[in-house]
Parts: C-alpha cells; sequence; structure tokens
C-alpha cells in the first residue's frame, strides 16, 4: 500500500509571509500528485500548521514571521486542493506532530510500504516530518521529488534533501 503524505500546503506558505514563487510552483505538481494518489486508491495524508494568536510568545512565535493563525485565510489549505480527497488531515501547531497525533499518523500508516512526502517548507516542516515519518515507519520507502517542495530558500531546500538522504529518505 501507498500513501502520499502532504506537508502544510497553505496560504501563507505559497503566496504569503513565508511564500515565495518557487513555493507558488509546487502548487501545481502537488495537485496533480493528490489526483493521481485519489484515482489510484492511496491514501493521502495532510498536515496544516495551525497557531492560536498567542503563539507569538512561543519560541517560533518570536523567530519566525507571524503565519498561520487560526481563522486567518493564511492558515487554510490552498483553493486549488478544495476539491481533492484527503483520508486524514492534521492539524499542528509546531514543524512536526505532537505525541498523540504522531499515534493517529501511525494508525492511518497501518499497511503501507511506500510514502511519497511533498509540500512546504522543504527546510522547516518538511524535513521535520520526514523524519518523523522515518521513525514511524521504519521499513518504509520514504521519498520526496525535489520538484514537490520548496524551501525558504534554494541553499536551505538543498540543505534539507541532503539531511533526508542521509536518512535513509531517497530524494528524487
Amino acid at each position: 500500500m501507498k500513501a502520499l503524505f502532504v506537508v502544510d500546503m497553505q496560504n501563507d506558505f505559497i503566496s504569503g509571509v513565508l511564500g515565495s514563487k518557487a513555493s507558488e510552483a509546487t502548487v501545481a505538481v502537488i495537485k496533480e500528485k493528490i489526483i493521481a494518489a485519489n484515482n489510484k486508491g492511496y491514501k493521502v495524508i495532510a498536515t496544516r500548521d495551525i497557531h492560536p494568536e498567542n503563539y507569538l510568545e512561543d519560541v517560533e512565535g518570536k523567530l519566525v514571521p507571524r503565519h498561520c493563525i487560526r481563522g486567518e485565510n493564511g492558515s487554510e489549505i490552498t483553493s486549488e486542493f478544495s476539491s481533492l480527497s484527503f483520508d486524514l488531515i492534521i492539524d499542528k501547531n509546531n514543524f512536526m506532530a505532537d505525541p498523540n497525533e504522531q499515534l493517529e499518523i501511525k494508525k492511518a500508516l497501518e499497511g503501507v510500504d511506500e510514502i511519497e512526502i511533498c509540500g512546504l517548507c522543504a527546510d522547516i516542516c518538511v524535513v521535520s516530518n520526514a523524519l518523523m515519518l522515518r521513525m514511524l515507519c521504519p521499513n518504509a520507502r520514504i521519498f520526496i521529488d525535489k520538484n514537490a517542495t520548496a524551501g525558504t530558500s534554494e541553499e536551505n531546500k538543498s540543505a534539507a534533501l541532503n539531511v533526508m538522504k542521509s536518512c535513509l529518505i531517497e530524494v528524487i
């Protein structure tokens, strides 16, 4: 069984405060991957970075521009994906899912032996979730299409992909 794991394809990461032209270019690529996964009956799991108003008091809130505040447009998954089907959407308030959410993901991935990961930002949440998936599914083939992610810079994206490679996540 195969799964597609889509990380944080939200307005603030695409065209908002943490967005870029490279991020915008991933939308069509990832949309096609979701459509293909839906058509083939693969599991499709997504994450959403969601912060409360007071998160600006946290470490991330102090170091990263204000983004993905619950209820604001920037926190919404791109409208390009509104007609697509997801088996599970995890709202997280950190780079990766918390331990309870990880259990939910692990349960959703039971029987899955191949996981493709994609989304934004390569050097923050994508690499964090890729390493989490490697921990949760140690024997699964996990891979990322370098055209289905973008980083906060090209240099940071490249560094994140190298970290993933060193942790046995294939980069195609």
